[in-house]
């Protein structure tokens, strides 16, 4: 697997190593330290402000259909921008349930402040 390493100057290094076998520190080539980086990696331990904005391919579109889809969630009431490749791009919670609520769309692992099927 690849892991995401940061060095103290903030550069950040993918390094390959076996699943479960991968060290929390490493030393670089150059002899620089570096640190396991869950940010670079794209984790997170919980949902919270500071995790958006981010990018959500399932309500994304293919990236001919970006303008188009810029255009219609300004008319549902929900602007939303999104990325060359399509994705769109979630600005907040409320903002994740308003999508998902103009796109008719829900989470199977609802928790309490996430969409549901009506």
């Amino acid at each position: 697997m690849i892991y995401c390493y940061e060095a103290l100057d903030g550069e950040v290094v993918d390094l390959e190593f076996p699943m479960g076998k991968q060290p929390d520190d490493v030393l670089l080539e150059d002899g620089r330290l570096a640190t396991r980086s869950f940010r670079a990696e794209g984790r997170s331990i919980s949902t919270v402000p500071s995790n958006y904005p981010r990018e959500s391919d399932s309500m994304g579109v293919a990236p001919s259909q970006v303008k188009e889809a810029y255009e219609a969630s300004v008319a549902a009431g929900c602007p939303t921008q999104f990325t060359s490749e399509g994705s769109a791009v979630i600005t907040s919670a409320q903002h994740d349930r308003a999508l998902a609520r103009s796109l008719a769309m829900h989470q199977n692992n609802a928790g309490w402040n996430d969409p549901v099927p009506d």
